[in-house]
């Protein structure tokens, strides 16, 4: 049995949009701040794949929006690929890491929220791209691919496969009958999670410390 590429392509792109969008925050950040460097490392990385990603994302037509689990697992295991590969580029472009192994170790720690650095000092980064480390953390704490079921239902495409692939253990236990609104749920909690640590130390430290703070420790 072969697999369903062209749904695995389309994700791919979903996921492609879902990263360069999630970028945006940190450069405005840089813009803000007058970081020039980190503005433009984060545009030449946002822009060409998000346009990438919508270009993937229209053209690319299935004959089948179905998938099976090892299509799921196979999915979930690329897409933790890709998303590692898109945030590692920021830290590249701008200098903020030697090389492509340790921008990619950089990007695929935060994803996966290991907490391992191989900077020495993370806060003496420019702040946008402080942020962007912080964000991605946060984004992998919950996971992209559960972001991406909460969506995907609605462009045809059973996501429950990718879930059960997505979620640790066993069994995947559904908080409503449809996995979709599960997801959005799950990403409602987590975010009121999140605005409510940013609350709590924003009398204690400044709005970007208390934001950075909040992502990060929320996602880990």
């Amino acid at each position: 049995m072969k697999f369903n590429f062209h749904v695995i392509l389309k994700i791919s792109g979903v996921i492609a949009m879902i990263v360069a969008l999630s970028m945006l925050p940190a450069a405005i950040i840089s813009a803000v701040c007058g970081e020039s460097e980190a503005l433009r490392a984060f545009l030449l990385s946002m822009l060409p794949f998000f346009a990438a990603g919508c270009l993937i994302f229209v053209f690319t037509k299935p004959l089948s929006a179905s998938l099976r689990m090892r299509e799921g697992i196979f999915i979930v295991s690329w897409c933790w690929m890709l998303s590692s590969l898109l945030g590692s580029l920021p830290y590249m472009l701008c200098g903020a890491a030697p090389g492509f192994v340790d921008a990619f170790f950089e990007s695929a720690s935060a994803f996966t929220t290991t907490g391992a650095t191989l900077m020495p000092d993370l806060e003496a980064l420019p702040k946008g791209m402080f942020f962007w480390r912080a964000l991605s953390n946060w984004l992998g704490g919950m996971g992209i691919l559960i972001f991406a079921v909460s969506i995907l239902p609605a462009l045809g495409i059973g996501a429950l496969n990718i879930a059960k692939a997505e979620t640790p253990g066993p069994t995947l236990d559904k908080m409503t009958p449809r996995m979709s609104d599960s997801a959005r749920l799950l990403y409602g909690i987590y975010i009121a999670l999140t605005a409510a640590e940013f609350l709590l130390l924003v009398g204690r430290m400044g709005p970007f410390e208390a934001a950075v703070h909040s992502f990060a420790s929320v996602g880990t």
